[in-house]
């Protein structure tokens, strides 16, 4: 299928921030146009780096996601779970026994 794609005239987020510059990036090349043939992004998906994330994109004739479509397809490489963190010697070495500067909380799994 092909997609007439609304461009907003002004980018949703900082288009100077050097670190949402890097984000956008890796949603809309690394992401999506992964060489592998497991992963997948549907058309009407395009990168929010803002929220470091993906959304669905406006149409000029209202296109939208259709019940049961595939939205996202990621290829086990490039998933980290906590086990993969966990089996990680630097990350056991280096962050196990981190801990939050202000709270002195240990760190969740979700910043490895």
């Amino acid at each position: 299928k092909h997609y007439n794609i609304v461009e907003p005239s002004v980018p949703e987020w900082e288009a100077s921030d050097p670190i949402l510059q890097r984000t956008d990036n890796f949603l809309k090349n690394y992401i999506c146009n992964d060489n592998s043939t497991e992963a997948y992004c549907h058309p009407l998906l395009y990168s929010a780096p803002q929220r470091r994330t993906h959304r669905v994109a406006e149409t000029e004739s209202d296109h939208v996601m259709e019940y049961k479509d595939t939205v996202m397809v990621l290829p086990r490489h490039l998933l980290i779970w906590d086990l993969d963190a966990m089996r990680d010697g630097w990350m056991r070495q280096n962050l196990f026994s981190a801990r939050h500067v202000n709270t002195g909380n240990s760190i969740d799994s979700g910043a490895f």
